[in-house]
């Protein structure tokens, strides 16, 4: 009894594995009294330590019932020096549970020494399976219940699993969801397999809206978000696919277009009108003006000019965000639009005796971008930073060209940008105010976030203290020189 006793706890290591696992194991010597049990054997029985088994015989741990069965499948080990399974229950607070048991003798020297015994509660198992099942019922529902197109498809464009009208406009392009519009399928053949090639390729995720003709040739809106499935070796094994109807949200986007279109129409008339008139009155067109009134006009004439500007920026980030404005990519040199960009903003700059230097730290500058949107986005930027700048300062513009990208650092000294304002900069409606600028409507920053974000770039603000650095980061060459959506 010893021996097998020491046999179990020559290994610390093993012991620990052993103390720890999931299932229950014992081991009994010859005479059929415990030598060792692990944790998971004390929980099946509802015991706290191993000292109530160690050394018992097995009618002193089990009832009548169980102790048959352990010691009539132990004596047949004995015999035939084979393993043996077996099943029996064990009731603990008022539920019962079948243990699945495998015992193999223990042998020295062909002599046997014991019996080890692996068991596993079954009903432990049983409720895994249940859960998980349970958890397959509730995706299930969720999958039958939810509103939307979504399934997804492998690279054969086989269908495999999705929502539960979504095979049908899978296969028949039927639209349940947007009163049975039948969407012609072959006409758009040839646009999804490409989008399909394309997060083949590129592993992204793809927005898109677009029109689809039905059978009957009426088009019709749809958001389609594609996304690509990973195995687990981290390649493509499928693509998820939702698809939705927003006919609707289009019709609403068309009145606000009109209604925005008509309004800042009608708005940048008037302004323009009373800016003319400002300007020829300030130049005393109509008569000798004092500086005193001139000083008046030239100040009502900067603040229509301001407003103009503010409407501008609405109607611009309107059209961005709802992906009326496409890049058309060219290759141009970003230096001499840097350089544009500057000359542009001299005379706004010398009004506050404003020094604008530009360092280039790079050879070569062509980049493949939208030359006009990104001209307004350094425009807005460099303007800001003009606005905000102390006066008798200095702006620093630096452009440097990296392995695959091109950075412009555009630097100034203002009062510090408070710390709740530097996380949202360039969020929708954040403006910032000072005592020497016009405050805005928060759009210019969010405007220059979303055309960088359209060039697969990046912009950001460093700001410690007084000195403020916003960087942009463009990507050099895009190896496909397409029109690019907006989305």
């Amino acid at each position: 009894m010893q021996s097998i006793a020491n046999l179990f706890s020559l290994n610390p290591l093993r012991d620990v594995i052993i103390d720890n696992c999931e299932d229950i194991v014992t081991v009994k010597d010859i005479d059929m009294k415990y030598v060792f049990c692990n944790k998971a054997f004390l929980r099946l029985l509802g015991l706290k330590d191993k000292v109530n088994v160690i050394d018992k015989q097995i009618n002193e741990i089990f009832d009548d019932k169980n102790s048959k069965i352990i010691n009539g499948n132990c004596e047949i080990i004995k015999q035939t020096m084979d393993s043996k399974s077996f099943v029996f229950e064990v009731e603990k607070d008022f539920c019962s549970r079948i243990v699945k048991t495998t015992s193999y003798p223990i042998l020295k020297d062909g002599v046997l020494n014991g019996i080890l015994s692996v068991s596993k509660d079954f009903d432990k198992d049983e409720e895994a399976k249940n859960k998980i099942i349970e958890k397959f019922k509730l995706v299930n529902s969720f999958l039958e219940n939810i509103p939307i197109l979504a399934y997804i498809k492998d690279f054969h464009n086989n269908y495999i699993v999705g929502t539960k009208y979504s095979k049908e406009f899978f296969q028949y392009g039927i639209d349940y969801y947007a009163g049975n519009i039948k969407i012609d399928l072959k006409n758009s053949a040839n646009i999804i397999a490409e989008e399909d090639r394309y997060i083949i390729k590129n592993k992204k995720v793809l927005i898109k809206e677009r029109l689809l003709k039905s059978i009957e040739g009426t088009e019709h809106w749809y958001k389609i978000y594609k996304s690509p499935v990973y195995d687990e070796q981290k390649g493509i094994s499928g693509i998820i696919t939702l698809v939705q109807n927003i006919d609707e949200d289009k019709k609403l986007e068309v009145q606000k277009e009109l209604f925005l279109a008509t309004m800042t129409h009608d708005l940048k008339n008037l302004l323009q009108a009373q800016i003319s008139s400002l300007q020829l009155l300030s130049k005393g067109k109509f008569g000798t003006v004092s500086e005193k009134q001139k000083e008046i006009l030239d100040m009502i004439n900067e603040s229509s000019s301001f407003m103009r500007e503010m409407i501008y920026s609405i109607l611009s980030t309107y059209k961005y965000e709802n992906g009326m404005v496409k890049l058309n990519k060219v290759n141009f040199n970003i230096d001499e639009l840097i350089k544009t960009c500057i000359e542009e903003a001299q005379f706004l700059a010398q009004e506050k005796n404003i020094v604008i230097e530009y360092k280039r730290e790079s050879d070569i500058s062509i980049v493949n971008a939208d030359e006009g949107q990104i001209r307004r986005v350094l425009s807005n930027i460099l303007n800001n930073g003009i606005n905000y700048a102390y006066k008798n300062t200095k702006i620093i513009i630096t452009f440097i060209q990296e392995e695959e990208t091109v950075s412009i650092k555009i630097k100034n000294t203002s009062e510090p940008i408070p710390e709740n304002m530097k996380h949202c900069i360039f969020d929708k409606y954040v403006a910032g105010s000072s005592s020497t600028c016009m405050s805005g409507i928060g759009l210019g920053l969010y405007f220059c976030k979303k055309v960088i974000d359209a060039h697969n770039g990046k912009i950001r603000l460093n700001a410690d203290n007084t000195e403020n650095e916003f960087i942009i980061e463009l990507p050099k060459m895009d190896k496909e020189h397409l029109v690019v959506d907006f989305m």
